[in-house]
């Protein structure tokens, strides 16, 4: 008999025997954010379209019994909730970040789902930008870290007057208050382009502390930029152009991840917006239909600089299918190896126009790249 082995970017099926999991929690389910923990359980953050879900599955796909019930959290703040972010602190306990109405809003729960009692009020927190006067209103909380210390980075965006946002974080301490120490009373927010929209979609702790945070500017689509922060919540000047890392090219139309390497290079992730005159949905010269987004994903130097021994510049692109249409990057993740994996998802519908109007049924696949 021959053993069969799965080959590399094949679907595992030692996990629920297909390497897919579908979970039904309510009516409107979307995963927002995953951690593999250190016993290969996957914790999955999400919304059942008004509540926070948590749930966690065994290293094999099947709902783990020990986390909530049979492997499921829902978690009700009282208005509308979703997670967007997911940490696990030293400890075990585990952060779910994201947004209850127009709040950011933190969960925190013991390793068996069960809320922190310790933490905000009976586990939870939810806090208003409003605070910081002026004309910020409605917060959205996207993603989430968890400092050496404890205090936990939450990083995501709030609207600043009618129309447009800023970039926005929030700092708290472990029993959840907010940390005094951090920018004003425990917030930040920084307009990076006056006035766009600056919105956060993903944040990172250095191993000197100093935060870093990637996200889009100017719309949609919109421009690659990310920050980085002193422990105190100030700009990082030395970062960049006073703080700021734009990329290389201006076509790069979002930030959606990043991560520290091990070196302190910093690696980000997302969709960078291109022109291909020859692709298959394309119907003339003058560049109608024939603008689309890939995979960008691109390394920087501890200052911000390109790094130039990666890609081209410091940046790749890289199209899913074959038809030029939207593919966007979503996560990034490190192999032990150093080799780069970037998630996403890819339209692979067909197009069919009529004069000046497009006509397709989009079709989303999840979609995965790999980079040396």
């Amino acid at each position: 008999i021959r053993a069969a082995f799965a080959a590399d970017g094949d679907l595992d099926p030692t996990f629920d025997t297909d390497g897919k999991v579908t979970v039904n929690v309510g009516t409107d389910d979307k995963g927002n954010a995953v951690v593999i923990l250190a016993d290969g359980k996957v914790l999955v953050g999400g919304t059942d379209g008004a509540n926070f879900v948590v749930l966690r599955r065994n290293s094999d796909g099947a709902p783990d019994p020990s986390f909530g019930t049979d492997g499921v959290v829902t978690t009700n703040f009282g208005d509308t909730d979703r997670a967007n972010g997911l940490a696990v602190a030293a400890d075990g306990k585990i952060v779910a970040a994201g947004t209850s109405g127009e709040d950011f809003a933190l969960a925190r729960y013991d390793s068996d789902g069960e809320l922190d009692p310790s933490f905000g009020t009976d586990g939870l927190v939810t806090t208003s930008f409003r605070t910081l006067g002026g004309s910020y209103t409605t917060a959205e909380g996207t993603a989430v870290a968890i400092q050496p210390d404890g205090k936990i980075v939450v990083a995501g965006y709030v609207r600043n007057g009618s129309e447009f946002d800023d970039f926005a974080l929030a700092r708290y301490d472990a029993e959840g208050k907010l940390d005094t120490d951090f920018g004003t009373n425990g917030l930040v927010a920084t307009m990076v382009q006056s006035p766009e929209y600056d919105q956060i979609y993903a944040v990172a702790i250095q191993s000197d502390g100093k935060i870093v945070v990637a996200g889009d500017t100017k719309g949609t689509p919109g421009i690659f930029v990310m920050a980085r922060y002193s422990s105190s919540g100030a700009l990082d000047t030395d970062f960049g152009t006073d703080g700021f890392v734009y990329a290389a090219t201006q076509q790069v139309a979002t930030g959606r991840a990043v991560m520290i390497q091990p070196d302190d290079k910093i690696v980000a992730a997302g969709a960078k917006s291109v022109t291909d005159l020859n692709s298959n949905n394309c119907i003339d010269s003058k560049g109608r239909y024939c603008k689309y987004l890939d995979f960008w994903v691109a390394r920087f130097n501890p200052d911000g600089t390109p790094d130039t021994s990666f890609g081209n510049d410091g940046e790749m692109s890289t199209p899913i299918n074959s038809r030029g249409n939207d593919d966007q990057g979503r996560g990034v993740a490190l192999q032990a190896d150093g080799k780069i994996v970037v998630a996403g998802h890819a339209d692979m519908s067909t197009h069919t126009f009529s004069g000046e109007d497009e006509f397709f049924n989009r079709t989303d696949d999840f979609a995965l790249a790999r980079y040396s």
